[in-house]
């Protein structure tokens, strides 16, 4: 279960795991283009593979952080 923040390589680990739950208050993001990085080839087909390909592009071009119920809906 993830409590409290999950960003980043943490949302990579929750990603890998195969019943992942999320307390209310838990938020998760993927904030890497805020650091002038670029996703790898790999990493980025996980996320691809969990959550398809439009919503994947919105996670990691928009870096924004959000709620657990918002992660839900994506299928994090």
């Amino acid at each position: 279960m993830i409590h409290g923040v999950c960003v980043g390589g943490g949302s990579k680990s929750s990603r890998s795991a195969t019943c992942a739950s999320a307390e209310p208050r838990a938020v998760s993001a993927y904030p890497i283009k805020n650091l002038g990085l670029v996703v790898g080839y790999d990493e980025m087909q996980g996320l691809i593979a969990l959550v398809g390909r439009a919503v994947a592009l919105e996670i990691l071009l928009e870096g924004r952080v959000f709620g657990a119920e918002e992660a839900k809906e994506k299928a994090w």
